[in-house]
């Protein structure tokens, strides 16, 4: 497995130089890891988690040995597993991103037989030696099951149709914690998926982000996918009134040659007054991560996989997979790339 880090750039100010539903939610395992079944969050307190002795979810604590979130209390306050929390970390001052589509033929059989377990081993080792705070993850099909430790997972498949298009989204639990219900769909049809959800940082619960995972269709060069776009900007207008989040990020493979980064975040906040498009600070047009296609001088011409925000300060990105693992040299590869923003 290739794991070098060849670019590193930074991106001031402006883009055009630089499964289920109960998938979103704390999982068993990761609440008895941070605290037994007192540890609860928004979502716990609407499934019930809290019952009995203790069935209110109150922020101002947090089960003790959890890094954050609530703990389950009584209308006195004293569950002894519970201590008091006051947010002492603040806003983040950076957030760590990564953005990869391997695409099917990784995993359907028709490559190499060590891509899967290739692929599956470096998406393990890049969220968690580098402590990435969200990732998004397209084509990782057949692999349903697949976790990382640390890690919340969100998938949706389009249909059940052979050409179906999957996306899995990545989350660090231990720092966020989601606002609403994820919105997800397709466009065009069932070959392009997106999800799009609202995150608070759990040190600082006022730090609100909406967040895009999406896979773009093709447009010509100089032309951007509007399909896609459309679809994506109302999932993203929703989710910004829901939450009264004023922040946006994106990660997403975009099938767009030659555009700067500006156009495409121009159009998916066009409906969405309360995220401002004056600042987008992105991964590069020259980190190129699609497509191997016959190796050689014909690998990665295009800047199709992108990281963006419309906020912060700098964009340092890493381009993965160079050189190409030996496992992965075919025709619709993609190399992953790693962003990450400081606020």
């Amino acid at each position: 497995m290739s794991l070098q880090v060849i670019v590193v750039h930074v991106a001031l100010a402006f883009c055009f130089s630089v499964g289920s539903a109960n998938d979103a939610f704390l999982s068993k395992a990761v609440a008895a890891a941070s605290g037994g079944d007192s540890y609860c969050d928004a979502h716990w307190e609407d499934l019930n988690q809290c019952s009995g002795d203790y069935s209110t979810c109150n922020f101002n604590f947090r089960a003790k040995g959890s890094p954050g979130g609530g703990c389950c209390q009584n209308a006195a306050n004293t569950n002894p597993d519970c201590e008091q929390y006051q947010p002492g970390g603040g806003s983040p001052s950076a957030i760590k991103m990564y953005q990869w589509n391997p695409h099917y033929e990784c995993f359907d059989g028709s490559t190499s037989p060590d891509c899967a377990s290739g692929a599956l081993q470096q998406i393990t080792t890049d969220l968690t030696s580098d402590d990435v705070d969200f990732a998004n993850i397209i084509e990782l099909e057949k692999n349903d099951d697949f976790t990382v430790s640390g890690f919340q997972r969100v998938r949706y498949t389009c249909d059940t149709s052979a050409a179906s298009d999957q996306i899995s989204f990545f989350y660090n639990s231990a720092r966020w914690k989601q606002e609403t219900e994820v919105t997800q769909g397709c466009a065009p049809s069932t070959t392009r998926a997106y999800q799009v959800f609202s995150f608070s940082y759990i040190e600082d619960p006022s730090f609100k982000v909406v967040v895009a995972g999406a896979h773009f269709d093709h447009a010509d060069p100089g032309q951007i996918p509007t399909v896609s776009t459309t679809a994506v900007a109302d999932a993203i207008a929703k989710q910004a009134q829901d939450s009264n989040a004023d922040k946006f990020i994106f990660l997403g493979d975009t099938n767009v040659y030659t555009n700067p980064t500006t156009d495409i975040q121009t159009a998916l906040l066009a409906g969405s007054p309360s995220l401002s498009s004056d600042v987008c600070v992105s991964t590069p047009l020259d980190a190129h991560t699609c497509c191997y296609n016959q190796g050689g001088d014909s690998s990665f011409p295009d800047p199709f996989d992108r990281i963006f925000a419309n906020f912060g300060s700098s964009m340092k990105s890493t381009i993965h997979d160079d050189p190409t693992p030996s496992w992965a040299t075919f025709a619709k590869f993609h190399r992953a790339i790693g962003g990450v923003l400081t606020v």
